[in-house]
């Protein structure tokens, strides 16, 4: 569904997930998540490659901007030597690590009209 641009070289690249990426979910609390998702990455050396995966949405209930940006680089495999930086502005989730996941979640909110949980 996506598309990953390449360097002729193949040391630099842009990628978008495609469809899924524009519409990522939908709960009763935000509404639809319209935006987008992408990745675009470098690689510094044959053991180390740099990345940064960015993220936009607007959501329709709370007409709220929401996103988060990842960048990480991973070196040295063989010790398995991996930075990530992460930080962003999401909706919480109260029961994040015991609840129902957040696709159970808008299938369940999308289709059937319930919130259970």
């Amino acid at each position: 569904m996506g598309k990953t641009y390449r360097t002729s070289d193949k040391k630099a690249w842009i990628g978008w997930k495609g469809l899924p990426s524009y519409v990522s979910e939908y709960n009763f609390v935000d509404g639809f998540w319209l935006g987008a998702k992408f990745e675009t990455g470098l690689k510094l050396s044959e053991a180390s490659t740099l990345r940064f995966t960015p993220s936009a949405y607007y959501t329709t209930a709370r007409k709220a901007v929401a996103g988060q940006s990842e960048l990480s680089l991973s070196y040295a495999p063989r010790r398995r030597g991996y930075l990530e930086l992460s930080g962003g502005v999401l909706s919480a989730d109260y029961n994040g690590e015991s609840g129902e996941s957040r696709l159970i979640n808008t299938v369940a909110s999308s289709f059937f009209g319930r919130n259970d949980v």
